[in-house]
C-alpha cells in the first residue's frame, strides 16, 4: 500500500502540467493515508485474515503428532550484538511450547518442527535460534526437528514437507501468527498438507479521528498478506509455483 502511495506521489510530481490530474492524484494519496492511518482499512483487512473459523481449531492429540512452528525472523541487538527472535517470533515460540506440553499430557508422541532459515541475514537461522528458546522452556531436545533452509513461507511449506515425508504423523498442527495463518494454510495446501491451525497472536488497529503510524504499519502488514495470497494464485494459474519447487507435492493424510 505504501508502494502505491509512493508511486502516486511521484506521478503528482510529473503531472504538474495537468493540474486536474495532479489534484486528483494528491486527493487519492490523502484519502489512502487517512484510510490507513485511522484504522478503518486495517480493521477491514484484519477481519478477513484473522477469521475466527480458522484461528484456533480444536486439537485431538493422536498417537504421533507434529507441531510446526513457522519462523518470523531474527534481529541483532545492537547493544549486545546478540541475535534474538523478532517481535512476532516470541509468541510463536511460546505457542509452540504450549501445544507441545498439551500434547505431552496425553502421553502420545509429540514433535516440534521449527521451520525458518536466515531470512534476515543475521548469520543465524530462525530454526536454530528458536530451538535454544524452546530448550530453555524444557522441551526435550530429541522432540525438536529443525528446518533451517527456507527463506519465505512458501519454502517453509516445501521444506517442511520433506521432513513430514520421513515419518507418518497422525496429527499435524501449524503454529504461526493469526495474521499469517490464512496465507500459510494456503501455501501448505499446495503440498497437500492440511494442518490444524493454531494462532499464536492477534493484532488489531485502533479507529482514531487522526492518522497514526501504528495503524499505517499494521495495515501495511495486512496488505502484504493479501499480496502474498494473490501472488500464489497468479503463479498457480501460470504454473509458476511448480517451477520454484525442488520436490513435487505428495498427498498427506488430513488430521
Amino acid at each position: 500500500m505504501l508502494f502505491i502511495i509512493t508511486i502516486l506521489l511521484l506521478m503528482s510530481l510529473f503531472t504538474y502540467k495537468y493540474i486536474n490530474v495532479q489534484r486528483l492524484t494528491i486527493l487519492i494519496v490523502i484519502f489512502l493515508v487517512l484510510l490507513m492511518g485511522n484504522g478503518l482499512l486495517g480493521n477491514f483487512l484484519l477481519n478477513k485474515l484473522q477469521d475466527k473459523s480458522i484461528m484456533n481449531a480444536p486439537v485431538t492429540w493422536k498417537r504421533n503428532n507434529a507441531i510446526i512452528v513457522l519462523g518470523a525472523g531474527t534481529v541483532r541487538d545492537e547493544a549486545t550484538q546478540l541475535i534474538q527472535p523478532t517481535l512476532f517470533a516470541y509468541s510463536r515460540i511460546e505457542k509452540g511450547a504450549s501445544e507441545y506440553f498439551s500434547c505431552m499430557k496425553t502421553q502420545n508422541k509429540c514433535t516440534i518442527i521449527i521451520s525458518g532459515g536466515d531470512a534476515t541475514y543475521t548469520g543465524v537461522s530462525e530454526a536454530e535460534l528458536y530451538r535454544h528458546y524452546l530448550l530453555d522452556l524444557n522441551i526435550v531436545s530429541a522432540d525438536i526437528l529443525v528446518e533451517n533452509q527456507s527463506l519465505n513461507t512458501f519454502k517453509n511449506a516445501e521444506f517442511t514437507d520433506k521432513i513430514l515425508q520421513k515419518n507418518t504423523y497422525d496429527n499435524i498442527v501449524l503454529v504461526t501468527s493469526g495474521i499469517h495463518l490464512k496465507r500459510s494454510l494456503l501455501y501448505f495446501s499446495y503440498f497437500k498438507i492440511y494442518p490444524i491451525p493454531r494462532a499464536s497472536d492477534f493484532i488489531a488497529t485502533y479507529i482514531t479521528p487522526f492518522p497514526n503510524g501504528y495503524n499505517v504499519a499494521i495495515t501495511e502488514i495486512a496488505t502484504h498478506e493479501y499480496l502474498g495470497i494473490a501472488r500464489f494464485h497468479i503463479y498457480n494459474y501460470f504454473g509458476l509455483n511448480k517451477m520454484f519447487c525442488y520436490n513435487l507435492p505428495i498427498k498427506h493424510k488430513k488430521p
